[in-house]
């Protein structure tokens, strides 16, 4: 078995690539990214997983010998996590190709973790994740002008595996500090061409989904989006102009959004913009009680009354949809290093 073993990154290099990333993202006012953000808790490791490949050719019939499903692949690449057995993600192991290796002879042994997988159980762990990997139910027509179910599942004899590698991959992790904001990125996995890092940079602080393109909080440091038409969850004082998010920003008369400082220095009533109070849901429930009280007070028929609270209870419903609706959710973020 063949071992592989992929170099860190410069360390000054990833942390400028974070700070760029952060630019591009978010807009911070009066602060610069650069005066906002702290690194701290950097390490660095090396994780081991087992890379191989494997052909396979698994013909499924009936009792009569007709085909009924086949499952033929050749040269197809498997990654087993080292530690837990369990399958790691080809997409991150293939971000590493072309990328220089190092000679595992000159390391010391210490740096290189022992797996706790080991080869013995390895074939084990391979067999089964190609069986489940290639095990599906099958819906068939029979010769009787019927359909079947059957679950077909590949044997031992169906494949063969090859080419096992032992692969160190150089894993960092780090905390962001951005004022009051801790940010800690657990997985960072460097290649030439990308930086992978666990999603925790494009988060909302209000509603927990994912920000592609919003504000960082000049007061206590939180990613919110941006400033919406309704249910906002970041704002620009209107006075200032520094960036918030919804649990920093204040309210003067007249619907002025301002920071603590200036609603304090201004001469006006003013009050604390709620964080757990969406006006998207105000409006909505506002229109549908609305909706609901003019269908009895307005002469009409039932049918028409019924269209009504009908119609304002989609258009609630749709409210809280687009809220919701911010962006699928991905496992690892990517910054591109060829910029």
């Amino acid at each position: 078995m063949s071992t592989i073993v992929y170099q860190f990154p410069n360390l000054s290099s990833v942390q400028s690539k974070f700070l760029e990333y952060l630019r591009s993202c978010y807009v911070s006012s009066p602060d610069l990214m650069d005066s906002l953000v702290m690194f701290s808790q950097v390490q660095s490791m090396f994780y081991p997983i087992y890379t191989l490949n494997y052909d396979i050719d698994a013909i499924f019939t009936t009792s009569t010998r007709r085909i009924i499903h086949r499952e033929k692949f050749g040269n197809v690449t498997l990654c087993i996590d080292g530690k837990t057995g369990e399958e790691f993600d080809n997409a991150i192991y293939e971000h590493y190709y072309g990328m220089p290796a190092m000679d595992s002879s000159k390391l010391n042994g210490s740096q290189l973790p022992v797996p706790v997988v080991t080869a013995t159980r390895l074939n084990k762990i391979v067999e089964k994740a190609i069986i489940s990997r290639h095990s599906h139910t099958i819906t068939y027509f029979g010769g009787n002008k019927r359909f079947y179910s059957r679950f077909c599942a590949p044997s031992v004899r169906d494949f063969s595996f090859y080419n096992i590698t032992l692969v160190y991959l150089p894993i960092m992790s780090m905390n962001l500090n951005i004022k009051q904001a801790f940010y800690p990125i657990s997985e960072i996995y460097y290649t030439q061409d990308k930086l992978l890092f666990s999603s925790v940079l494009n988060t909302c602080a209000v509603c927990r989904r994912r920000v592609d393109r919003g504000y960082i909080c000049n007061d206590c440091g939180s990613i919110v989006h941006q400033k919406r038409f309704l249910d906002s969850h970041g704002f620009i004082c209107e006075q200032c102009g520094k960036t918030l998010c919804r649990a920093c920003t204040y309210v003067t008369d007249y619907r002025s959004y301002v920071c603590e400082y200036c609603a304090k220095s201004s001469d006006k009533p003013y009050r604390h913009v709620s964080s757990s109070i969406s006006e998207r849901g105000l409006v909505g429930v506002g229109i549908f009680v609305l909706a609901l009280l003019m269908s009895f007070i307005i002469p009409a028929s039932f049918e028409s009354r019924i269209a009504a609270i009908v119609i304002a209870a989609i258009f609630v419903i749709l409210l809280f949809l687009i809220s919701s609706y911010e962006g699928q959710e991905r496992e690892l973020d990517e910054i591109d290093m060829k910029a």
